[in-house]
This record gives C-alpha cells, structure tokens and sequence, in this order.
C-alpha cells in the first residue's frame, strides 16, 4: 500500500508540473481527478488478502460493510461530466470524494487543489 499511495502523490506532483507547463505551451489540458473510495476489483481483492500481508485489512472490510464505497458508475458519470467544465485548469487535482453523486451533479461542488 506505501507504493500505491506514492505513486498517487507522484501522478499528482506531475499533473501539477505537466499542467502549468501546458498552460504555458497551450494544447494540452492537464489535470488528476482522485474519485474517492470506489467499489473496484482492487477493493475486493484487498478484503481477501490474509490480515498478516496487510495489516488495514479491516479498515477496507469496514469500508465496504458500512457502504461507503462509492458505486463505480456514479464515480464514471462524474468523470464524464469534466470534459464540459470549462473551470478547470490546466494542473488542477479535483478531488470528489467530498462530494457524492446526489443525481445533480455539478463540478462546481469540487474541492481543487493546487500547488503552492
């Protein structure tokens, strides 16, 4: 899990970067979008892993007992709905976790982070 959560902080510190080049250079919109806890295959597969190769085995069995995994189609919707918003900038990491698909989905309700 400390590679996976790397990598992500890596992908970010790169759209970050590869963004504000493009903003300069123009052509290419740069941005991350972390969706939150969605239910996927990797969610499952984490559930199933002994408690001795993972020790926060629980706090995903948790996660997906209280139903607080988001439903990957709500999670596609969302994504499906940027590619319009003409707010977003290139460099941008959206963040939808804090906002679940209530069927009036709009991505003036993104928390944006931004590099310093």
């Amino acid at each position: 899990m400390a590679a996976y959560g790397a990598a992500k902080a890596a992908v970010e510190q790169w759209v970050r970067a590869a963004g504000n080049e493009q903003t300069h250079r123009g052509g290419v919109q740069v941005i991350s979008v972390n969706p939150g806890r969605v239910a996927t295959v990797m969610h499952g597969q984490l559930r199933a892993t002994p408690d001795d190769q993972l020790p926060d085995r629980r706090e995903f069995i948790r996660l997906h007992e209280e139903g607080l995994l988001r439903d990957p189609r709500d999670v596609a919707r969302e994504l499906w709905s940027l590619l319009d918003d003409q707010g977003i900038t290139s460099g941008q990491v959206l963040d939808l976790s804090d906002y679940p698909a209530a069927g009036t989905f709009t991505t003036s309700r993104f928390s944006r982070r931004s590099a310093p």
